[in-house]
């Protein structure tokens, strides 16, 4: 109805650390460029056309993620979030964490210490009643 683009990322399916010993972590952080930048595409226009601000909704099911300190991984996120800071300042993207296992809700406290504030009010973990 509003025209937001829903991205859903099923981090248990994922081997990050494998997937970094096959690809360089350059090519992972253009991988996410591309990524931002099909998004942006898609939003300028739907916004454009609808007369308001879509924004991108990325859902993460964290069902069966380990816990991965793989640094190449985050590294590449990063540099690609850096870059989109520059490429796309107007993009607004809201991150719904669901189903988090134990872990996450102590990480997310550390790590949002260090965070910028505007990255930590766009991220919303869901925690089940």
């Amino acid at each position: 109805r509003f025209g937001d683009l829903i991205s859903i990322v099923r981090v248990g399916c994922s081997d990050i650390t494998k997937l970094m010993d096959e690809v360089s972590l350059e090519v992972v952080s253009y991988m996410f460029t591309y990524f931002g930048e099909c998004a942006y595409q898609y939003v300028d226009a739907a916004s454009r056309e609808k007369g308001y601000f879509v924004k991108v909704i990325q859902v993460q099911d964290l069902t069966g993620s380990p816990f991965q300190r793989e640094k190449r991984f985050f590294r590449a996120m990063g540099l690609a979030t850096k870059r989109h800071e520059w490429l796309f300042p107007q993009k607004d993207m809201r991150a719904v964490v669901f189903r988090p296992p134990s872990w996450v809700s102590l990480v997310f406290g550390v790590a949002k210490l260090f965070l910028p504030a505007s990255v930590v009010e766009r991220i919303y973990i869901h925690r089940p009643a």
